[in-house]
């Protein structure tokens, strides 16, 4: 016998917190007086059974171990990359990643927009706008636009705007005459955000107070070029733009 208990050693088996009293069973989520996640909650009081209840980081009242979005940034935990950044002052998350942008804020310290100085026109001289009566307004680019009309103080046409983007936005501005001179300008770009709204932190602008390259001869003045590269200019995108047009001479052009 003895040899036979050295060959066959017995063991036995203790258990300690693997169910309820009942035996020794699993404890049954079913069982509303049971409390299966040991998180005080009865089963039948829990809204998250089998998880721990008491931490929810949005005070949405979904426990954190049953909530699709427990930082409440609209964002799935499977497709935030910070899914504990919880919106509140200051947060920014303008590239829609569920991240706050506040230490890698790509439109942090900008520079001013810049602006030409409102001055006395000279006669033959305007200023133009998308829409003279909404002048600070962007209007959308959804896709390339060709043509886009400035209209002066009368509600005339005195300037077009063309514009494409391939994520980079090329624009040009043009009087609608051949004999206009575009003398001024003025023109800001703002991407979108992830929902096609205009951003409201991210922006670059162009400005030339004193355009002097025209052609003496016929004064068929060239479109003027610009681009704008600092973000992902996809569609949609924004623009404003602020003119002084001529049709005639002015200042010292020949």
């Amino acid at each position: 016998i003895d040899g036979q208990l050295l060959n066959n050693p017995r063991y036995e088996h203790v258990r300690v917190n693997c169910g309820d009293d009942n035996g020794g069973n699993e404890c049954d989520p079913n069982d509303v007086d049971a409390d299966c996640d040991n998180d005080g909650v009865p089963n039948g009081e829990d809204t998250c059974p089998g998880e721990d209840d008491r931490l929810d980081l949005d005070s949405d009242n979904i426990p954190d171990a049953c909530d699709d979005d427990r930082d409440g940034d609209n964002i799935p935990n499977v497709e935030d990359d910070c899914p504990d950044d919880l919106p509140g002052d200051g947060y920014k998350d303008e590239d829609g990643d569920g991240c706050d942008d506040e230490d890698g804020d790509p439109c942090a310290n900008l520079p001013a927009v810049c602006s030409i100085p409102d001055v006395q026109l000279e006669v033959g001289c305007t200023y133009a706008y998308f829409d003279f009566d909404n002048q600070d307004d962007f209007i959308m680019i959804a896709n390339a636009e060709t043509g886009l009309v400035l209209e002066n103080s009368v509600g005339d046409p005195f300037g077009v705007v063309d514009t494409s983007s391939d994520g980079t936005i090329s624009l040009s501005i043009d009087g609608s005459e051949v004999d206009d001179l575009i003398i001024a300008y003025e023109v800001e770009v703002r991407p979108s955000n992830q929902d096609g709204s205009m951003s409201a932190s991210c922006w670059e602008s162009d400005c030339d107070p004193d355009v002097i390259a025209f052609d003496a001869e016929d004064r068929n003045q060239a479109a003027i070029p610009l681009s704008f590269s600092g973000f992902d200019y996809s569609y949609p995108y924004y623009i404003r733009v602020k003119v002084i047009s001529c049709a005639a001479p002015v200042g010292n052009g020949p």
